[in-house]
């Protein structure tokens, strides 16, 4: 009798008696087969030491096949909760962090019902929250904060989300995360605060926005110049009068950078030459 003649029962009952390469070759033997074993290769993928089904629906935003690769597990383990015990915290975390970074919301709220550490670090970016203000995704930081994410922990390319929203631009996000208590002056010794990265970027919005909510116009933390400095070495005019209008200290020097008159004389931005000496 041919395999593919056996009931749909007894063909569950000899696939899962199969090792993980038998039943995936076994698999690609037919379009029963594959349907028939697919939970079962679902179940083995989450439970190796090397998952990448959930991994790879994450990053690619695929929501039916990361609720495949979780329900797989549900139906194959039989001490199965609301929060899946079957699947270790590394594997949730991390598929957070990449459903995070790519601003897929359906597969970050799947997660986050499941029992991932919305706290969790993962990769370069440091947590989910870090992950998905350095992208950009406003609905995703949203559904994070929501969730209870620290919006001060440091980690990641830059130490905190403020900071990453602040240097890349995304106004809304910055909005937001001040709004849940973010620490404005937040840094390291290795890294700028907010304001200075979004002066030297020259995001407007986001300086104004900063400095409203405190922001310490003279600081001079990290390996950059004070947001003065920086404002004035990047010709950004329209900032650098934002911070003179806060008390921005004229003749700062930081490091190896010299006084905002002199670096905008060095770089050839006449305008803010002009503003500096009239101030």
């Amino acid at each position: 009798m041919s395999l593919l003649a056996l009931p749909l029962e007894l063909y569950s009952i000899v696939a899962a008696f199969l090792g993980p390469k038998e039943q995936a070759a076994l698999a690609c033997t037919s379009r029963l087969a594959n349907h028939i074993t697919q939970d079962i290769l679902y179940y083995h993928d989450g439970r190796s030491k090397t998952p990448a089904a959930l991994l790879w629906a994450a990053g690619k935003g695929e929501i039916g096949k990361a609720r495949k690769a979780l329900g797989a597990l549900k139906r194959q383990c039989t001490a199965h909760k609301t929060k899946c015990e079957c699947i270790s915290q590394s594997l949730l975390s991390t598929s957070l962090h990449r459903a995070s970074a790519g601003g897929y919301t359906e597969i970050v709220q799947l997660l986050l019902d499941k029992g991932a550490d919305v706290d969790a670090r993962s990769g370069r970016f440091g947590t989910a929250l870090q992950a998905a203000s350095t992208t950009g995704h406003e609905r995703v930081v949203q559904l994070l904060l929501d969730a209870g994410a620290d919006v001060n922990t440091q980690g990641g390319r830059l130490p905190t989300a403020l900071q990453e929203a602040s240097a890349n631009g995304y106004a809304e996000i910055v909005e937001l995360l001040l709004g849940k208590g973010a620490d404005v002056n937040a840094q390291d010794g290795n890294f700028a605060t907010a304001l200075q990265v979004a002066s030297a970027e020259g995001h407007e919005r986001i300086v104004q926005l900063l400095l409203d909510n405190g922001a310490s116009v003279n600081a001079q933390g990290g390996r950059l110049a004070t947001a003065l400095q920086l404002a004035s070495a990047n010709g950004h005019n329209k900032i650098l009068q934002l911070l003179l209008h806060k008390g921005a200290n004229i003749e700062a020097r930081s490091g190896w950078f010299p006084t905002a008159l002199q670096l905008a004389s060095l770089h050839g931005y006449d305008k803010i030459v002009q503003i500096l000496l009239n101030w």
